[in-house]
């Protein structure tokens, strides 16, 4: 007559396996299939686990090196950005990386309706750094005066030429939707203001974002996280509101809807003359 014991015998007991059959002693081998289920069970929530954090801090990685070091971008760009004038009219604008004639040294884009008053092949005024240099309106478009309801279906776009060197910026690659942007323009009089958002809508003409805009935005640049240009501010959505108490115009301004016409738009409308253009979407 045997014992049965309900558990496996440790080799320290009676050296393992081969001691329970020198002693003729029953083998529960039911605990090793459960030990041995539990085990592999164990080592797949384990590699579950390890994969699950891989992926999760590769995703964590992506956001982190999408979203820009936002005093990074602003101190690469600050150096591009202008204030443009026009009679009496005054926005933005940015040098960019672009070929310019032989006697110019800086191109300047801004948007059109800055310079509205001022035709092509004439003078604007360009305040850098505290001091006004004279700018030559290279190409506009729209060329004529529009209306603002217009500004959704007109390209808005105006390129100038400076004697003077300003360092210029890269056109960035296209956005994707969800992508951080940083907004630098002179807003209320404001010298290199800068708001942060995201990239809210895209279309063939122009991106849609949440950065805060203003007055004197205009013309200034939409930039990447790497202080790249994707666009040049235009509008923001507003609509006339209900007139009360003999106001004549009360307009509502939708926060969050602002957009900047893409980049891209100046290879067609003002560097239709050269072969490879800096600001196509790569």
């Amino acid at each position: 007559m045997f014992n049965k014991r309900p558990m496996l015998r440790s080799r320290r007991d009676t050296n393992s396996f081969w001691g329970d059959l020198s002693m003729n002693e029953q083998i529960d081998t039911r605990r090793g299939l459960r030990r041995a289920v539990s085990r592999a069970f164990l080592g797949l929530i384990i590699a579950s686990v390890s994969v699950a954090l891989g992926f999760g801090g590769a995703y964590i990685y992506n956001l982190v090196d999408r979203a820009p070091n936002v005093t990074e971008v602003i101190t690469k760009a600050q150096d591009s950005i202008v204030i443009v004038s026009c009679e009496g009219g005054e926005g933005a604008g940015v040098a960019v990386n672009a070929p310019v004639p032989n006697k110019y040294k800086t191109a300047i884009i801004t948007a059109a309706h800055v310079i509205m008053d001022c035709d092509e092949k004439t003078n604007v005024t360009v305040t850098y750094e505290g001091h006004d240099y004279q700018a030559l309106v290279a190409r506009k478009d729209p060329s004529k005066s529009f209306k603002e309801s217009d500004l959704n279906s007109v390209n808005d776009i105006a390129l100038l030429y400076m004697t003077h060197k300003i360092p210029g910026l890269d056109a960035a690659p296209e956005a994707k939707l969800g992508d951080w942007v940083t907004v630098i323009g002179h807003p209320w009089s404001e010298t290199n203001y800068a708001s942060f958002g995201i990239i809210s809508s895209i279309d063939a003409t122009e991106y849609g974002t949440d950065a805060a805009i203003n007055a004197g935005n205009s013309g200034g640049p939409l930039l990447d996280n790497k202080g790249r240009v994707l666009g040049i501010v235009s509008y923001k959505n507003y609509r006339l509101s209900d007139i009360q108490d003999g106001a004549t115009e009360v307009y509502e301004f939708a926060e969050g809807m602002a957009y900047a016409k893409r980049l891209s738009l100046s290879c067609e409308t003002l560097f239709s003359n050269v072969a490879t253009c800096p600001f196509a979407d790569r």
